[in-house]
């Protein structure tokens, strides 16, 4: 029982004490002298460990029950996309269950395995279904810098994006997300300082006159310049990259702002 809390962040649910040997009545008594804590109906935790974020998540998908799974913006800060953080608890949870729980909860028609898997021993969509999932609730900004930072750690590729958005159909969202998807065929900018920088290149201010050559020219100038300094200063980095730098430029600022975006 001690290795199997260990492994999940001090937490497990009745069902997995029973299936390593454990009465009920033993699980009560353990219970009652307080050697375990009732997290929620069914669920404990091993008194004296931490609590966590994570043991949260995990404890969540326990008490939610099987296909129970971490997504949306809990998942993006699991996955440690910018612009999320440890915080709310949001899962998707099979269409038909109902839990008190004061959780976020989304009951997609289906929740494919493949949009599936586990982080540190939590079940979590993959990166490319919480991607489609952030389009529907975040703005079109924090969206942007976290599909270019999962494209470039490499946590999803650009023929993995496309085919989440055709299985996605028409969800909330999914026409932004594809036009940043094909904007990403120029490249990636190679930190959220520069998706920053070419965002603010590609607001109506900074375009006049509204010529995409232009626009890029200034963009590959912007960037260039920037890598002349110190990464230290700049976040960005320093390797050589001018032609790289004018392809996403073009790329970024012959699309207009998205618009569309979700609130957060």
């Amino acid at each position: 029982m001690a290795r199997l809390a260990e492994k999940q962040h001090g937490v497990f649910s009745r069902a997995q004490a029973m299936e390593c040997g454990l009465s009920s009545d033993t699980i009560d008594r353990r219970v009652s002298s307080a050697a375990w804590e009732r997290l929620y109906p069914g669920i404990y935790r091993l008194a004296g460990v931490r609590a966590t974020w994570k043991q949260s998540l995990l404890a969540a998908c326990l008490g939610w029950g099987t296909g129970a799974v971490i997504s949306h913006r809990a998942a993006a800060a699991l996955w440690e996309l910018p612009g999320f953080s440890p915080g709310t608890i949001e899962l998707i949870v099979p269409r038909k269950r109902e839990r008190a729980r004061g959780h976020v909860v989304h009951r997609p028609l289906a929740l494919p395995r493949a949009d599936v898997t586990v982080v540190d021993a939590i079940p979590v969509t993959t990166p490319g279904r919480t991607l489609v999932d952030l389009a529907g609730c975040v703005n079109a900004d924090v969206l942007e810098e976290a599909l270019d930072d999962a494209l470039r750690r490499r946590l999803v590729s650009l023929a993995c994006m496309r085919w989440q958005l055709r299985e996605s159909g028409g969800r909330r969202g999914i026409g932004v997300l594809a036009k940043m998807v094909c904007a990403c065929d120029g490249g990636v900018p190679e930190s959220s300082l520069e998706t920053r920088l070419l965002r603010a290149l590609r607001a109506p201010a900074c375009r006049s006159p509204p010529s995409s050559t232009a626009s890029a020219a200034t963009a590959s100038t912007s960037l260039t310049s920037t890598r002349a300094l110190p990464s230290s200063a700049t976040g960005i980095a320093t390797t050589p990259g001018g032609a790289r730098s004018t392809t996403i430029a073009r790329a970024r600022t012959r699309s207009p702002r998205w618009g569309g975006g979700s609130s957060a």
